[in-house]
């Protein structure tokens, strides 16, 4: 998402199923994107069950995130709809065709905050963070996710 012929940025994400929680940001390359990929996981490591990914050769390198890993069959967006959609309403702030070199990382940032602090149907009026930060605190172990990602 993001990049043009001109640039390679794009941002990279994931989302956790139950919550709707996105984590994400910006990397150079797309050649860097399971290197951004790692780094938004690896505070969340310990709870992260699985993850869906791409066919994309971007991916090739799935076995470093050390978690269960699943593709999704070529052109078969619909086997991962949450991270589609998820993706379509980040178009409401950061268009198509815009270029990522006008965003900061702060405004990444700041922006899958402001999603993951917008109260959503689906979680019966809560926020992403709100449902995350429950299933994290569940119990004292904390309880392993599911992600789709995207790049």
């Amino acid at each position: 998402m993001g990049h043009t012929k001109h640039e390679n940025e794009t941002l990279v994400g994931t989302v956790e199923r139950k919550s709707l929680y996105l984590i994400g940001c910006k990397v150079p390359k797309l050649k860097y994107s399971m290197d951004g990929l790692k780094n938004v996981l690896s505070p969340h490591q310990k709870i992260v069950k699985s993850i869906t990914l791409d066919n994309g050769v971007e991916n090739v390198r799935y076995e470093e995130l050390n978690v269960k890993t699943f593709f999704c069959h070529p052109y078969s967006s619909w086997q991962k709809p949450i991270i589609e959609n998820t993706f379509g309403r980040l178009k409401r702030f950061i268009p198509k065709r815009a270029s990522l070199a006008n965003y900061s990382e702060e405004q990444i940032s700041a922006i899958i905050e402001m999603m993951n602090n917008t109260p959503r149907k689906k979680l019966d009026h809560q926020t992403p963070t709100e449902v995350f930060n429950k299933l994290c605190t569940l119990s004292t172990n904390a309880p392993r996710v599911a992600l789709e990602g995207k790049m």
